[in-house]
């Protein structure tokens, strides 16, 4: 690894923001914060002539592995990224600091002071812990360094589910989408969370990260902490097809459990109540069948339990949002269900398959045959539902594949129904 230490003109800085040759937004970079207050901040210290900090780049121009991901820079900012943006922002007239605008100030004696700025030619991995060595000093959180690791897959997955990246070519998860807020140009708000920004201090990639390590461990409520998700991003192990569609169900559910929410949003305590309460019954092989009424039973327990422990004087958001300790958000989990009563026709607790031995058992007891009146043979059957589980169907049979995945009419569907009676 080697560094060099130079000086660059903030005109030059801002240059190569706008030719696209320095990146202030490189995938492992903290969000940016819709407040325009720290960036008036930063530029109020530099034209009072405050030094803010050396300028961390990362120099990718010999870099072929980098030059994979963004082709056509030269430097990707490893710390400054905040402070690059705001030096755009000012320069296009979008920051009013305590002075005024820029034309309203001495901007050639700005533009053309000089910033120090320290070049690393490193690996990602090394750039990670760049910026987790500069940070130790200065407020980061734990998500956040975390999330600052480039190399990993794990990180990448998570990445892709709660923001677009013009490198990944990836769009995100419907929950995390976002609108431009009334009466600006260009302010982005969510839609679906409480939050005044997008993924704050990367608490989206928290709530899928906490989703990720559950969907990771049978779909239960287990620890899922910062120390479980470090260990889970740094040792990098490759994620399974069925794990990642499962983390992308939890986060469909999530949104169809929003109808009878405050707001139609979440905040971090009302999403841990949604996913606490969904693992516990993930965990029991069940599914939610009627997602309407499973909002206004959620929020409804919700209400009744925030009552009963605000009455008791006892905290009860804190015990919502405990990613880290599995056994409370179970113990809770099953308070939320009981509180929710009767859940026939909202929740499927049928088993959605069966054991090998259950499956050959059953097939046995039909003689080998199929609804069509042939011989069935086991490698040509599965388990398949009369009515659809996800509609509430809890008897299943074993039946010739193809017939499965044929789609009948009403007719013949009746027609296979009465053939597996008579059988």
């Amino acid at each position: 690894m080697q560094y060099s230490v130079t000086k660059m003109t903030r005109r030059q800085i801002i240059k190569l923001i706008r030719h696209g040759k320095l990146n202030p937004n490189p995938i492992g970079q903290r969000p940016p914060v819709p407040s325009r207050t720290k960036s008036t901040a930063i530029i109020n210290a530099m034209i009072e002539g405050y030094f803010t900090g050396a300028m961390v780049f990362r120099d990718i121009r010999e870099d072929e592995e980098a030059k994979k991901i963004y082709p056509n820079y030269d430097y990707l900012v490893i710390d400054a990224g905040h402070r690059c943006r705001a030096l755009v922002s000012f320069d296009n007239n979008k920051i009013v600091s305590k002075y005024g605008t820029i034309s309203e100030i001495d901007a050639e004696v700005f533009l053309d002071t000089e910033e120090t700025v320290i070049s690393y030619k490193c690996t990602a991995v090394e750039a990670t812990q760049i910026f987790r060595t500069i940070n130790t000093v200065t407020e980061v959180n734990e998500m956040e360094m975390i999330m600052a690791n480039e190399d990993s897959q794990v990180a990448t997955f998570i990445r892709k589910q709660t923001q677009s990246y013009q490198e990944y070519k990836n769009t995100q998860h419907s929950i995390f989408d976002w609108k431009i807020k009334r009466n600006t140009e260009d302010l982005r708000v969510p839609v679906n969370f409480s939050d005044t920004g997008l993924n704050p201090r990367r608490a989206w990639d928290e709530y899928v990260s906490v989703l990720l390590v559950k969907c990771l461990n049978g779909q239960k409520n287990v620890n899922a902490g910062y120390p479980v998700i470090s260990e889970l991003v740094e040792n990098d192990e490759v994620l399974s097809k069925t794990v990642m569609v499962n983390v992308r169900t939890a986060l469909d559910a999530a949104k169809k459990t929003l109808k009878f929410a405050r707001n139609n949003r979440y905040s971090k305590v009302t999403f841990g109540a949604f996913q606490l309460v969904y693992f516990e019954l993930m965990g029991q092989g069940a599914r939610i069948i009627n997602f309407d009424e499973f909002s206004r039973l959620l929020w409804a327990a919700n209400a009744r339990i925030d009552r009963k422990y605000r009455d008791l004087d006892i905290p009860i958001s804190s015990v919502k949002k405990a990613f880290g300790d599995g056994a409370k958000q179970s113990e809770l989990a099953k308070e939320y269900i009981q509180t929710m009563g009767d859940l026939t026709g909202v929740v499927n607790f049928s088993a959605r398959s069966a054991s090998m031995k259950e499956k050959h058992e059953e097939l046995a007891l039909k003689g080998f045959m199929s609804a069509d009146g042939e011989v069935l043979e086991y490698s040509d059957a599965e388990w398949s539902h009369t009515v659809p589980h996800a509609e509430g169907g809890t008897e299943a049979t074993m039946e010739r594949k193809s017939i499965n995945h044929l789609n009948l009419t009403m007719e013949e569907q009746m027609l296979i129904l009465q053939r597996r009676g008579a059988a």
